[in-house]
Parts: C-alpha cells; structure tokens; sequence
C-alpha cells in the first residue's frame, strides 16, 4: 500500500483516502482513548503483566519507536512497514480491522491469529520492518 499526501501535507494510506471533490476524507477506526484497562505511571512496563487469549476478542494495540524517535516519518519507511504487516497478516492469518501508522508510533486493531498470539504477531513483524529498513 502506498500513501499519498493530504490538503495539509501528512501522508494518508492511499487505500484509507476517499477524494470528495477538493476536500480529503479519511475513513479511520474510531480512537478508543477514552477506554482505559490500566495505566502506569514512569517508563518502566509493568511487571507480571496478563494477557488474556483465546477469547477470538479484538486487540487495540498501541506501540512506539525506539526512544521515540520518528523513524517511520519517510513516506518510504511507512511503506515498509505497511507491506510487512500485509505479508504477517497473511502469514498469520488474523483478520486487521484498522491501523494508523504515525512518525513515532503505531496503532493496530487485529484479531487473534488461529495459531498464535497477537504478542508473537507483534514480535515478527517488528522483527521484519527493523531487518527491511535496513
């Protein structure tokens, strides 16, 4: 997937824009700010932290860059990582209801994989964009 650049210069999935005469829309999953599990407080994860599979639920996932450093600002480095994340969902099999790739961060609404755990999902394909942007 390829992305595009809007009326205010950020870059838009080109799959996800919808052209409306001179006007951009962008059709996106509704933000779940507002539903809070838990939360910490410092830059430590928490530990003894549980996961709860095998439910067939729907996981909102949220994760940064190293240091939080803007390494996905290139329209070409998005790019990588969108054909990664084709090629794992296809691999796993899970279903991906919505994304949103940012320069610093990543937010991912995915279903469970029939033979694996979103955790390992996530593992591979962080895996993969870090060996392809190389």
């Amino acid at each position: 997937m390829d992305f595009r650049r809007g009326n205010h210069g950020e870059s838009i999935p080109a799959r996800l824009q919808i052209e409306s005469g001179a006007r951009t829309l962008r059709s996106w999953v509704p933000h779940v700010s507002g539903l809070h599990v838990g939360y910490w407080v410092g830059s430590v994860m928490p530990k003894n932290l549980k996961r709860y599979y095998g439910r067939d639920d729907l996981h909102f996932v949220t994760f940064s860059c190293y240091r939080r450093i803007p390494l996905l600002r290139t329209i070409g480095a998005r790019n990588v990582f969108v054909k990664a994340l084709g090629a794992i969902r296809d691999r796993y099999k899970f279903s991906l209801v919505g994304y949103v790739v940012m320069p610093e961060h990543v937010q991912l609404l995915l279903s469970e994989p029939p033979k694996s755990t979103p955790s390992m999902v996530l593992k591979v394909l962080k895996q993969r964009v870090a060996r392809d942007e190389d």
